[in-house]
């Protein structure tokens, strides 16, 4: 299990570059750092995502005479910033929005992804999430949901599932029109789901918007595809998703204007075209996450349930009419798709 602050050395470097600005920025204006929401993120329809600028910097504020004393240092400060920036982006980060990329999880790039931590989605979620359910083991991402005494180490709110936690991954870009794709192992656990999806909101002062491949526990081997635009779901559809030898799963989805295509294993398998397909930038998310609100969908949790695991073996993104990243990738054959 990887630590709570999920350190890494490049990840530790961006965020004492994006505090040390942000203490800045307050300084100038006479205050100290933002507290941002108090760890509780903005719901949007049935995703919530990071806060603007949430940040462990509400403990701290700046000194009187601040601004003062920073004045001076800030071209100093702004060549530094600017220097760091080049490094993370030269060590692999996005660098910026729609950037194409394929993520093994050989490590966590804490340039591409955000951990949630802290908050649940709504009353009907009943686990917290939580870096205590985010880890990286045999060279893939896994995100946890831990049950009761398993997942109540770090304190929680609880409900039915008292004490749980679950976890969530984000990309710290949106991205746009291309292909998706991911390697996902997660064994069927009524009660719960294990999700890749795209989404964007309000929150990042945008409609509601997403892209949803979603592995309820009570379907067994099938997927529940979506497509949301501006805060009404567009397309939806049930597909078989049987995973291949080792328990994997290829999923992935091709969104161009006006059509959006969802795969299994290769082959296309549900199509949204026309005001159906979403048009906005969006984050790339994984989740795991229970609830006992939603049997029709997830089935019932079955009391005294043990953890449950969402691996995930590699994500890529490759832009619109991109090459392709490596032989077998949907985007080597997507344009061809009937």
């Amino acid at each position: 299990m990887m630590p709570r602050n999920f350190a890494c050395r490049d990840g530790a470097c961006v965020f004492a570059l994006d505090f040390l600005l942000e203490v800045v920025e307050k300084a100038m204006r006479g205050s100290g750092p933002e507290a941002g929401t108090g760890g509780k993120a903005r719901a949007t329809g049935e995703v919530t995502v990071e806060p603007r600028r949430r940040r462990r910097t509400a403990a701290l504020a700046a000194p009187p005479g601040a601004a003062a004393a920073l004045r001076p240092l800030l071209p100093a400060l702004a060549l530094a910033l600017a220097l760091a920036g080049a490094g993370a982006a030269a060590a692999g980060g996005t660098g910026g929005e729609g950037k194409g990329f394929r993520d093994a999880f050989d490590r966590f790039d804490r340039t591409r992804w955000y951990v949630s931590d802290g908050w649940r989605n709504g009353a009907w979620q009943d686990c917290d999430w939580s870096a205590r359910a985010v880890g990286l083991s045999g060279g893939m991402l896994r995100l946890s949901y831990l049950p009761g005494a398993e997942g109540a180490g770090d304190g929680g709110t609880g409900g039915d599932g008292a004490g749980a936690r679950c976890g969530e991954v984000q990309s710290r870009a949106a991205y746009g029109y291309g292909t998706y794709e991911a390697r996902l192992r997660a064994v069927p656990v009524p009660g719960r789901v294990a999700a890749f999806f795209t989404y964007t909101g309000p929150v990042r002062g945008d409609p509601h918007d997403e892209i949803d491949i979603e592995l309820p526990g009570a379907g067994g081997a099938v997927a529940t595809l979506t497509a949301w635009r501006d805060g009404e779901r567009r397309a939806t559809a049930e597909v078989p998703a049987p995973p291949a030898a080792g328990g994997f799963l290829d999923v992935a989805f091709v969104w161009a204007p006006g059509r959006l295509t969802w795969f299994v294993d290769g082959a296309p398998v549900f199509r949204a075209t026309g005001a159906a397909v979403p048009v906005t930038p969006q984050k790339i998310m994984f989740s795991h996450w229970g609830s006992d609100a939603m049997a029709d969908w997830l089935g019932r949790p079955a009391a005294g349930g043990g953890p449950s695991v969402l691996e995930v073996d590699f994500v890529a993104f490759t832009p619109l009419g991109a090459p392709c990243q490596w032989p077998g990738s949907v985007a080597c054959t997507a344009a061809a798709t009937p």
